[in-house]
């Protein structure tokens, strides 16, 4: 199959080809690698009409077993999202099998949710052979694009994926960004950097376009005149006898650009096919030939077309129903734009935009604008309010810009570049925001200008403090004069505030703020439902968790009930219930929104509940799939994530790998929440990053550690660690953190201070079941370590006779393994041989390895018990140990009877990906099925995701 042939990207073939033939042959070789299973990423660099895209085409053309998908960017539509993404699977059958690409992307998808639907159809497409995936132009490529594109670059693992970007020199920092961003993400690429031809090439060309070589005095003459560049020395050998190029002592009517050498083209042509090619160059995109006939005003378009194509000036389809066109390369077409006298291009864009899609004709309609317009002006920004209505920020961002643009007066300008700024924050590209800023900065103080920079310093950087400033500022000048201050202004104002107020702290005036920002009913709806959040946030820390539910009772009993405008308040929901260890419930919430948000809906709250999610897996034992959500949410990474989630998300990539003895890397993800908390500077940050350290110093038994990490917590202080508020925002986490602070303690002696913290920990966890192990452990732990062993024994026995809540396997593990070194402390080596076992195959079901090695450092001293107690044989070794990390996880979902599509879902990979692990999985155990490897899984105690080895990615 081949989807997009060598004649998408040009339409000529290779005919008059000379020259790269190293670059040829380095392209060969990777494509060779990529039949492997070895993807590759290859960068052609080069300025503009340099030949990047005629050697890649004659590459291309002798290419054999790839399916192609070829998308080619253009300035005119950098501004439309996933306008790349679209073009490479315009034409793939396959793509009517993938959600969210089978029909037009909305500009509001999430890139990680584009990125993962492209993994998907790769991995389709490879089940008939090697794909290659060209770009073309990639400068001008949109930003949504580039980062979907950038999260697949990331994920190609084990694909007969060949990558080919073709890139000119960028011309502004936002192209440059996104460039960098590409590069970065395509790790191990290779770069061609394209210069000019040789003397020998300029000679073979010369043969292949006249049938005549030049000597070779007058090819280095040519040479040295062009530097090589194929556009100028094709130009020059189409227009200039070949004898005068020859005779070197004759003056050289050489044109003095590209653009005079294709106004010279033009001279020769039909007036009928300049008029074509006009129309062509303001459309500035492929096009149907009767539409670009139309714009152009020619009745006879294919009889105009002939004369375009035998001067090399267009490419042509003519094998689609639609016979599209396109000027064929770039700085022809900007020359034939350029050429167009103001008038012309004016007429022209302005039929363009009778004939192209709403959205297109926007912009058509500003080029076609020859001075400010105010009527257009105001359309514009009507269209950006029904698009903002829609949920569409992206498109009312930019319709604001163009507004703006065209305003006669310097309010008008400044109320819609300030509003644009806006737009621009709810909105999936922070980015633009902070490319705004300058403008904004400029314009005259006003209540909409501190919006704008409050918003940015909340959305964009995360300075909450400097945020709180600006948007308070916005409240007291709706205040002095609130006739002049858009009640819109005024709420989102108030929204933003209350926002800033949560995460420093302040639950009391994130109340106010909030009730006033949902009374004035004009903010956005994305907000509107986020302010619904921190409202209930606050709640949580002024009347406790299960009043915050009060705030979201809006919500549906069912979540897949819940409607998209909802979704922020249905993952606060799903927080909450987590918090208040009502999992099942909490695991519904998050996984609806988790599951709508990786199918491309956008959330402002970002990855806040992909790590909730991956609490709730972490406390029910369910350290696999905990592993996975939080994979998948470290995929942000590039993507612009906000930095008020970066140390929740360090914190929940902390848990497992800690509680597995992976010291390695929990160190690493402990480290850069402490890091990023210390950046942001809220309370909340600061208390995620304690959580992380002390959850590592807990797996490391270093108790001392423990408390030295949780002491850093706002309102600890080291002197007297038991002093602190509980108001305000400890609630929120205050069965996470109290029990390890009462657990570090007791263990360094502070026994005091560890009663008052039970004494409250027992109130706080008073009717949450998942609770009563941890309590327990805490309470006889604190008995033994007061001089009461056989109370302590006895307590414990006791509630091992009562009914027993929900299990959590690290907190009963830890219990067990408690009372089982205590029964060995009163003489009672037979039970404590019964607890200890019990103890050691929760642990080992986890893959929990320091505890388990704790356990079996216990269970070692019961062989100098004085009575016989069976004392089981060494660990016995663990048949996936020698997988890795992403093996170990395929292996996992394996069990779970997922399809190869559905795993390469999961984790973010292709079909191919997931078939390259299965192999190695297959091979290292010595089976050939997922039957016997899902036998395997269900016959041995452990994880699937082995602690020890090799880490992959």
């Amino acid at each position: 199959m081949r989807i997009g042939s060598n004649e998408t990207l040009d339409g000529h073939g290779a005919d008059g080809f000379v020259g790269r033939t190293a670059e040829l042959a380095k392209l060969s070789e990777l494509a060779e690698k990529v039949r492997t299973g070895a993807p590759q990423v290859i960068w052609v660099h080069g300025p503009a009409g340099i030949g990047k895209t005629t050697m890649v085409r004659r590459f291309l053309s002798d290419l054999t077993g790839f399916a192609v998908l070829h998308a080619a960017a253009d300035p005119s539509e950098s501004v439309v999202p996933y306008g790349i993404v679209d073009q490479l699977v315009r034409r793939v059958p396959q793509r009517a099998q993938v959600p969210l690409l089978a029909s037009g992307i909305p500009d509001e998808a999430n890139p990680l949710a584009v990125g993962a639907r492209l993994l998907d159809l790769l991995g389709l497409i490879q089940a008939g052979g090697s794909v290659a995936l060209v770009v073309d132009d990639v400068q001008w490529i949109d930003a949504p694009s580039a980062h979907a594109l950038g999260f697949v670059l990331r994920r190609v693992w084990a694909d007969q994926v060949l990558v080919v970007l073709l890139a000119r020199p960028a011309e502004d920092s936002h192209s440059a960004d996104l460039l960098g961003k590409l590069n970065h993400s395509g790790g191990g690429a290779v770069s061609l950097e394209l210069t000019g031809l040789g003397a020998g090439e300029v000679s073979g060309l010369a043969l292949a376009m006249t049938g005549r070589r030049l000597p070779v005095p007058a090819a280095e003459r040519l040479r040295d005149y062009t530097g090589g560049h194929p556009l100028h020395l094709r130009t020059l050998l189409a227009d200039v006898p070949l004898d005068q190029l020859a005779d070197r002592h004759s003056r050289l009517a050489l044109p003095r650009s590209v653009v005079t050498a294709v106004r010279a083209s033009l001279e020769r042509l039909p007036e009928p096919s300049r008029r074509l090619l006009d129309g062509l160059a303001v459309l500035g995109t492929r096009s149907p030939l009767a539409r670009v006939a139309q714009v152009a005003g020619v009745r006879e378009p294919s009889v105009a077309l002939q004369p375009a194509l035998d001067a090399g000036l267009v490419t042509w389809w003519p094998n689609e129903l639609s016979s599209p066109v396109a000027i064929a390369h770039d700085l022809q077409r900007e020359a034939i734009y350029n050429a167009l006298p103001p008038s012309q291009r004016s007429s022209l864009h302005a039929k363009a935009a009778e004939v192209v899609d709403p959205a297109g004709a926007w912009g058509h309609r500003v080029a076609a604008a020859t001075a400010t317009d105010a009527d257009l002006a105001d359309r514009l920004e009507a269209a950006a309010e029904e698009e903002s209505k829609a949920g569409r920020h992206d498109s009312a961002a930019r319709y604001l810009r163009w507004a703006a643009d065209l305003s006669p007066e310097r309010a008008d300008y400044e109320r819609r570049i300030e509003t644009s700024c806006v737009q621009v924050l709810f909105s999936s590209d922070h980015a633009w925001a902070l490319r705004l800023r300058p403008k904004v900065l400029q314009c005259a103080p006003s209540a909409l200008r501190s919006l704008c920079l409050g918003l940015t310093s909340l959305l964009a950087l995360g300075e909450w403090g400097a945020a709180q400033r600006s948007l308070t500022t916005v409240m007291r000048l709706a205040e002095q004069d609130g006739e002049h201050v858009p009640r819109w202004v005024r709420g989102t104002a108030a929204a933003g505030l209350a926002a800033a107020y949560t995460w420093g702290g302040d639950a009391k005036r994130t109340v106010r703020v909030a009730k006033d920002a949902l009374d004035a009913g004009d903010i956005p709806v994305l907000m509107r439902d986020y302010t619904r959040v921190l409202m209930a946030v606050a709640r949580s820390r002024i009347d406790g968790m299960a009043a915050a539910l009060d705030e979201l009772d809006h919500l549906p009993r069912i979540p897949s009930a819940a409607s998209v405008e909802h979704l922020e308040s249905l993952a606060c929901r799903g927080a909450i219930r987590a918090m208040l260890g009502r999992f099942v419930e909490a695991k519904r919430d998050l996984s609806t929104v988790v599951q709508r948000h990786r199918t491309g809906t956008y959330l402002m709250s970002g990855t806040v509940p992909y790590c909730y999610l991956a609490a709730t897996h972490y406390q029910l034992g369910e350290w696999d799939d905990a592993s996975i959500v939080v994979r998948q949410a470290l995929s942000f990474e590039d993507l612009e994530e906000q930095a008020q989630n970066q140390t929740l998300r360090r914190f929940a990539a902390t848990l497992v790998p800690a509680g597995r003895g992976d010291w390695a890397t929990a160190t690493e993800q402990s480290g850069l929440a402490t890091r990023f908390a210390q950046q942001i500077g809220g309370p909340q940050d600061l208390r995620y990053a304690a959580l992380a350290e002390a959850i590592l110093r807990q797996a490391m038994a270093d108790r001392r550690g423990m408390v030295a990490a949780l002491t850093r917590v706002p309102g600890i202080t080291e002197a007297d660690p038991a002093e602190h508020d509980d108001a305000g925002v400890h609630e929120w986490w205050s069965l996470w953190w109290r029990p390890l602070l009462t657990e570090g303690l007791i263990g360094v002696g502070e026994l005091d201070a560890a009663e008052t913290e039970l004494t409250a920990l027992r109130v706080s966890a008073s009717g949450v079941r998942y609770m009563a192990s941890t309590v327990m452990r805490l309470s006889s732990w604190h008995m033994a370590a007061s001089g009461d062993v056989p109370g302590a024994v006895e307590a414990v026995e006791a509630f091992f006779d009562r009914p027993r809540g929900p299990s959590t396997p690290l907190a009963d593990g830890l219990l067990e393994h408690d009372h089982g070194r205590r029964l060995l402390m009163v003489g009672r080596p037979g039970e404590a041989g019964r607890v200890l076992r019990s103890a050691k195959q929760r642990f080992a079901r986890l893959g929990a390895l320091p505890f388990e090695q704790r356990v079996d450092e216990d269970l070692a001293r019961l062989e100098a018990a004085p009575e016989p107690v069976g004392v089981p044989a060494p660990r016995r070794p663990d048949v996936l140990a020698g997988l890795t990390d992403r093996e170990g996880e395929v292996a996992h979902l394996v069990g779970r009877s997922l399809t190869n599509r559905e795993i390469g879902a999961e984790l973010y990979v292709t079909t191919k990906t997931v078939e390259y692990h299965l192999g190695n999985i297959y091979a290292k155990l010595g089976i050939t099925s997922r039957r016997q490897l899902r036998d395997l899984l269900a016959e041995r105690p452990h994880s699937t995701v082995p602690r020890d080895s090799p880490r992959s990615t």
